[in-house]
């Protein structure tokens, strides 16, 4: 019960991370039509970005301590925007009407210039990232009936389920209730009738590619600690954010979301059985096959003739 408890509350964290990469991805290809095979490492730019920041504060004695993060962040994610809407103005929207193909094979090239700037300009070497919330874990454990309950809370894991929450919140409400969020479903639900009514989907592009890598920087910035900071970091959370996007039904944006934290649950429960150490990742992809197999357009995808 302990091992199985302790899973989950490991999983849950992790599981966000990729809900919220998963979103990024799938907002992208519903305005974009295409996979962005990028999105992690242009994030992974972003954080070195963030990592050089403070790194600068604390020699020009500006910000010291831990509040050189939180007045580094600002700078990384703005870094991360800009990334998003520059692809967009400079690449995509010039082969968006042309071909699908050459929008894939753009950002697999820029997989490749990002992983390559990064061990250009700053290291292949791996640095350490301070954590949000610093400092010892909280153990949780039970009394009379439960006393055999003990279960560990890493702070980190708590920021983390915390900001992923506030996040959640906020695109949801912005999805919902905003001009920007309605233009945002339209221009992924009907382009042609989008532009009809006046969106401009062009601008819609944009917002779109920034916002997704903005996304993917704030899920950089929180697995840094864990993984270090290094040219690949985030290949491993950008593969599970596309499954979790593909597992909930990239017509779903919060699908993404769901997907991702069922897959972050799952590769920790199987964590507890020592024979599958070290498969986690062919089990968890056999099992998205078996899925797609029988519900080819995901678990979380609204019923046909309507789109989330």
């Amino acid at each position: 019960m302990n091992a199985f408890l302790q899973a989950i509350t490991i999983g849950i964290p992790q599981g966000a991370l990729y809900g919220l990469m998963g979103f990024g991805i799938a907002m992208i290809f519903r305005s974009a039509g295409t996979l962005n095979f990028s999105h992690g490492y242009s994030a992974m730019v972003s954080v070195l970005i963030t990592l050089t920041t403070i790194e600068w504060f604390f020699d020009a004695g500006i910000v010291e301590g831990h509040a050189a993060l939180f007045a580094a962040i600002p700078v990384g994610l703005i870094s991360g925007a800009v990334f998003g809407v520059l692809i967009d103005l400079l690449l995509m929207r010039r082969v968006k009407h042309v071909s699908p193909a050459s929008m894939l094979m753009i950002t697999l090239g820029l997989l490749l210039v990002f992983e390559g700037t990064a061990n250009l300009v700053w290291s292949p070497d791996y640095e350490s990232f301070p954590r949000i919330l610093p400092g010892p874990p909280f153990i949780f454990e039970g009394t009379g009936a439960l006393e055999e309950i003990r279960v560990v809370f890493r702070r980190n894991d708590l920021a983390v389920m915390l900001i992923a929450l506030v996040i959640s919140l906020s695109l949801a409400a912005v999805m919902k209730y905003t001009k920007i969020g309605l233009a945002i479903r339209a221009r992924g639900q009907d382009p042609v009738g989008a532009q009809a009514v006046g969106i401009n989907t062009n601008r819609v592009d944009s917002i779109v590619w920034g916002l997704a890598l903005l996304l993917a920087t704030v899920v950089g910035i929180l697995v840094a600690p864990i993984t270090r900071v290094h040219p690949t970091m985030l290949m491993n959370t950008q593969l599970l954010g596309i499954t979790a996007a593909v597992l909930g039904g990239f017509s779903s944006l919060f699908g993404a979301v769901w997907g991702g934290l069922m897959i972050g649950v799952l590769e920790r429960v199987i964590d507890i059985f020592p024979a599958l150490d070290g498969y986690e990742t062919a089990i968890i992809f056999f099992l998205i096959i078996l899925v797609l197999v029988f519900k080819p357009q995901g678990i979380f995808a609204p019923k046909q003739g309507r789109k989330a």
